[in-house]
């Protein structure tokens, strides 16, 4: 009997039985809709949000990763974590961030550098500065490179600082800052900045030979 129930149920069963459902969704380039089921039919809804440009990770990465003796990489996480920069004696600690506090200004030298992670923003006014102030924190002790998420912005600064001090090309220092750090991934418009720091700095290796 209650077999002969169920299955009059199924064949009783109609769409508009569903309850209402909603579901955000964010898509690949920040903008969010929101998804209802309603009377067995979908609509959708654009909302109103400000895009950052990427769907945005608010999971901690407190991964460091160690570029060379003195000099790490990570995000703006591990510069919020005190026990994790002490642990890698740290002394100074380079902000390419947007927005991001120096948390422990009393414990640490900062340099501030606040760009967007935009393929527009000329990041390569700040190579010199950066570079200095990586020699010194080396010099000291360690220098924490962070921006963001660490994926682009500091990644660019560590791979152009690698290619002026160490005389990598840009093949072999992106090759070693990646395979410490697979994430990283600077944009497009800072991948054809290092290529034209590149072609600088062999041309001015040929110029002084």
């Amino acid at each position: 009997m209650e077999q002969k129930n169920f299955l009059d149920q199924v064949r009783g069963f109609r769409n508009n039985s569903l309850k209402k459902v909603s579901t955000k969704v964010t898509a690949a380039d920040g903008q969010q809709f929101i998804e209802t089921l309603e009377d067995g039919a979908y609509s959708v809804h654009k909302q109103s949000v400000i895009s950052a440009g990427y769907v945005i990770d608010n999971r901690a990465d407190i991964t460091v990763s160690l570029i060379m003796p003195g000099l790490i990489l990570g995000s703006q996480d591990v510069a919020a974590e005190l026990q994790i920069l002490e642990d890698f004696n740290v002394t100074h600690i380079l902000n390419i961030g947007f927005r991001i506090p120096n948390h422990f200004e009393s414990k640490f030298i900062y340099k501030n550098v606040e760009i967007l992670d935009d393929p527009g923003s000329d990041i390569k006014i700040f190579f010199e500065g950066c570079f200095d102030f990586i020699d010194d924190g080396r010099q000291e002790g360690c220098v924490l490179v962070h921006c963001n998420a660490g994926v682009s912005r500091a990644p660019t600064i560590v791979i152009a600082y690698l290619m002026n001090r160490c005389k990598m090309t840009l093949k072999e220092a992106y090759s070693l800052v990646k395979s410490v750090r697979s994430c990283v991934r600077p944009n497009d418009g800072f991948m054809k900045v290092l290529e034209e720091y590149e072609k600088e700095l062999h041309d001015s290796n040929d110029n002084q030979q």
